[in-house]
């Protein structure tokens, strides 16, 4: 028996901008996106990042619509009213609209619109045409709507959804880490979904009366988590805390405390916390508390987790390795300083034996001029 092939293709992150890549201006001008998706998964905001940051729409203005939330077909179309000079009724284009430039039209929630919006949207997106107006025919439509049975959404016929090339959104589970270390989401969360990846997309589809109130880990709610961490501090989360119990309204009281339980163990300086570091002197003061035999330690796990499979991809990261190797070299320069040539000379021999993995650090200038140093001084 022969697998069975969903109807709709999927695209993930890498995916979407190749797909803008292959278009371009012209091409996506033609071709209605429709991305769906769970909730959560970062279907507006990765497409508005994507094309934010694309040279082939630099200057195009981004709107905006959640269609769910407009209350009259007038918030799409614009409003009417009676031209003073001419006495005959005419309606006023809304904010967006824009005939002499082209735009890029995020229409959010379309399929949770009323029917009386749908129908106005429908000319939009054949014609780019509403209310006689025409928008600058290079202009982008993009839509994204739920998906799945769990959603309540309009019925719209099948003409409405031929008007769009539609594609199941799913961002892989690496390239979520990626986005949160970009945007400098906390540590412990990013080192969390590393060691536990079905907590990312943890969506249940239960039918009972308490579905609504349910909480459960998505994409969206990890990064409210770290708004609430960044409240809270580094320290360790106490049972029953207030901030365990806000963490709970954001992705359920289960995951909660299995979160909780890595956390607290991450407590203290970790290698990724010196790596990543965004300024490294706020490593230092917790570097001078350590003796030397934790410090040999920590030198040792940061070589692990450089080169370590599950933790982040530095050699296909351009941004991550150089932070990487800025923080290494900042860490060997700090020990130099403070006397600990043991440290120093566990952490370049451990990178030698693990080169293979570790590799882009040879290729930095002031990395092997410390090493060549650190030979020096034992040779000495």
């Amino acid at each position: 028996m022969s697998a069975t092939i969903s109807p709709i293709p999927t695209l993930s992150i890498t995916q979407l901008t190749q797909y803008v890549n292959l278009m371009g201006t012209k091409g996506m001008a033609k071709h209605n996106l429709l991305l769906l998706g769970a909730h959560g998964i970062g279907k507006s905001e990765i497409a508005k990042s994507i094309f934010a940051n694309h040279p082939d729409f630099e200057g195009y203005e981004f709107h905006t619509l959640y269609l769910s939330q407009m209350a009259d077909p007038g918030d799409l179309t614009g409003l009417p009213k009676i031209n003073p000079k001419t006495g005959l009724m005419e309606f006023v284009p809304p904010y967006w609209w824009n005939s002499e430039k082209p735009i890029i039209l995020l229409v959010d929630e379309i399929l949770r619109a009323r029917l009386e919006l749908i129908q106005p949207f429908f000319s939009l997106a054949l014609d780019k045409e509403i209310a006689g107006r025409k928008l600058h025919p290079d202009s982008v439509i993009i839509s994204c709507a739920n998906f799945g049975a769990q959603y309540q959404q309009t019925d719209a016929d099948v003409a409405f959804g031929s008007r769009f090339a539609p594609f199941h959104f799913l961002p892989t589970v690496e390239e979520w880490i990626d986005h949160a270390v970009e945007s400098k989401v906390d540590r412990r969360i990013v080192g969390f979904i590393r060691e536990n990846k079905s907590m990312l997309d943890d969506i249940r589809e239960d039918d009972n009366d308490m579905e609504f109130y349910e909480r459960t880990p998505d994409r969206r709610a990890w990064f409210r988590v770290a708004d609430i961490l960044s409240r809270h501090g580094s320290g360790k989360i106490a049972p029953n805390s207030i901030s365990q119990i806000a963490i709970s309204g954001e992705i359920g009281v289960g995951a909660t405390i299995d979160f909780m339980r890595y956390a607290n163990s991450q407590s203290g300086l970790t290698p990724e916390m010196v790596l990543m570091a965004d300024d490294f002197s706020e490593c230092v003061n917790e570097l001078e508390m350590l003796p030397l035999q934790d410090l040999i330690h920590l030198s040792a796990r940061m070589v692990d987790h450089i080169k370590g499979d599950d933790n982040i991809q530095v050699k296909k990261h351009k941004p991550t390795m150089n932070l990487v190797s800025v923080n290494v070299i900042n860490f060997i320069e700090w020990c130099e300083s403070s006397k600990n040539e043991e440290v120093t000379g566990n952490f370049f021999t451990r990178c030698k034996k693990e080169k293979k993995t570790v590799g882009f650090l040879f290729r930095v200038k002031e990395f092997m001029e410390l090493a060549e140093r650190a030979i020096r001084s034992v040779l000495a």
